[in-house]
């Protein structure tokens, strides 16, 4: 437990504030060489890389001394990772070369402003509000109903489910391409008695047309290239099909709030099926939409995940690029100077996450670090995939979110901040201080922990009956029902 400075209440672990600078430095720090090392061995079952004895050599901390003269000389303040590269042949065992104590990569340091200077300029590095993996049911500003699979990104390829208002006929939407729905479910092994029992014989029937390239679609936009084999048979197309399917990753904790389907974390054929009756539902006006802006339905990426995150997925390639070479030439002698240098360098340059604050107030810095964003790398592409009810206030965010910050242009909504006593946990989600309105003690709550809970607004001491938020909706409520203040 770390306590909340000036204030007597404890932050429960792996929970910062957002301009705990020490604490970001660390995580920082600690997750870089987690991911560093943990992209190490790689071998393509000829030849090995490794990469031992992985640490920090080299200052961990500056003083403001160090960062004037960074400032005046243009220079960038980092952390090298050290290590020993080793080359090993995989048939024999053999080692084919070593180089010890090399430098891998360099972590750049955090500031206590929360910035990190590079060629001497403060650059400081703003949040970004992610959608979480997961099935989410919505009309379209069409008017059409459909189920948004939106697979985790390395994973899988995200898809849409949605009907056919004349036909009845169930479509799937993956890339450019629209599909028939059945008898992809047929393709990952659901028979023609499973969906006439599922959909009804009316629904069953619109869907029997069938197109015979769908294989070479979804193998074509499923699969991988570098998966991909010229030639391939029916019966492997089929088998990587299917398997691109099992390894697509969604969060099994939203597909249980919108679902209903327990332990389900990839979009198997049940996940499919009851996202169909979703739709049916919904369109039908049975079952409400999902709220895709609820807050337990997102996460909050900082820079202590961006980092990391780069490099376990090697963007850019610079791991994978580095291996082709020093298997390709059988030795080391092209590992240069921190090979992996390159993921900084797109990080700060290339993601839009980077920016550099008006410095004449410090308060321009304070406000980036408490800034959340939806665009940029890894999240929307542009605003103009803004939908209007995502710009509008959530009212299951306030307490989380400031309501009043924030750009006055097309941009508004997408772009906030978070207020004082608003925490991120290593959960990736936002975490606030409430009063318990059964105990009357301040405690920190994340927005999943508030998700069905009765949250009060303060000055209504008095009232019996109050204002309240509860899934993400103001409602009017008796006191007794209220959970938190």
């Amino acid at each position: 437990m770390n306590k909340v400075p000036g204030v007597d209440l404890d932050l429960p672990d792996g929970v910062r504030e957002f301009d705990d600078a020490d604490a970001t430095r660390k995580l920082v720090y600690d997750n870089a060489l987690a991911a560093v090392k943990a992209k190490f061995p790689i071998s393509d079952g000829k030849t090995r890389l490794e990469l031992a004895d992985a640490r920090y050599d080299g200052p961990m901390d500056f003083g403001y001394e160090r960062q004037k003269r960074a400032m005046l000389t243009g220079a960038s303040l980092h952390t090298p990772i050290k290590g020993t590269w080793r080359l090993v042949d995989e048939e024999t065992g053999a080692e084919l070369g070593s180089k010890p104590d090399s430098v891998v990569m360099r972590v750049p340091y955090i500031t206590d402003r929360g910035t990190a200077l590079r060629g001497g300029i403060d650059t400081a590095v703003v949040s970004q509000q992610r959608l979480l993996p997961g099935v989410y049911t919505r009309v379209r500003k069409s008017g059409e109903t459909e189920a948004h699979f939106n697979v985790a990104p390395g994973t899988g390829r995200s898809f849409r489910v949605w009907m056919e208002p004349e036909t009845g006929a169930f479509k799937m939407s993956i890339g450019q391409a629209n599909v028939p729905l059945a008898q992809t479910l047929k393709l990952l092994g659901v028979d023609d008695k499973r969906l006439a029992k599922e959909w009804g014989d009316q629904v069953f029937d619109a869907n029997l047309k069938e197109d015979n390239k769908l294989l070479e679609k979804l193998y074509a936009r499923c699969v991988p290239p570098s998966a991909r084999v010229d030639g391939a048979s029916n019966d492997e197309m089929k088998a990587a099909v299917r398997d691109s399917f099992s390894k697509s990753k969604l969060d099994h904790s939203v597909v249980r709030r919108t679902l209903g389907l327990e332990n389900v974390a990839s979009p198997t054929p049940e996940a499919i099926l009851r996202a169909t009756h979703r739709v049916m539902a919904v369109h039908r006006g049975d079952e409400a939409p999902d709220d895709r802006d609820a807050p337990e339905f997102s996460e909050v990426h900082s820079v202590e995940d961006f980092l990391k995150e780069r490099v376990e997925k090697d963007a850019g390639h610079a791991i994978r690029k580095l291996f082709h070479k020093v298997s390709r030439h059988r030795n080391l002698d092209r590992v240069g100077f921190a090979p992996l240098d390159p993921h900084v360098h797109t990080f700060m340059l290339e993601s839009g996450m980077a920016q550099n604050p008006e410095e004449p107030s410090l308060i321009n810095v304070f406000d980036q670090t408490r800034r959340i964003v939806r665009m940029g790398e890894g999240g929307l592409p542009s605003a103009q995939a803004v939908t209007d009810e995502a710009r509008d206030v959530q009212p299951g965010l306030l307490g989380f979110i400031d309501p009043l910050a924030g750009p006055e242009s097309e941009l508004v909504g997408t772009d906030v901040r978070v207020p004082f006593r608003t925490f991120k946990g290593a959960d990736r989600k936002l975490h606030a201080e409430f009063t318990d309105a059964r105990t009357g003690k301040s405690v920190i709550k994340s927005v999943s922990d508030m998700s069905g809970k009765v949250i009060a607004f303060p000055g209504q001491e008095k009232d019996k009956v109050v204002h309240a938020v509860k899934d993400n909706k103001i409602i009017e409520t008796d006191r007794k029902d209220v959970d938190y203040i």
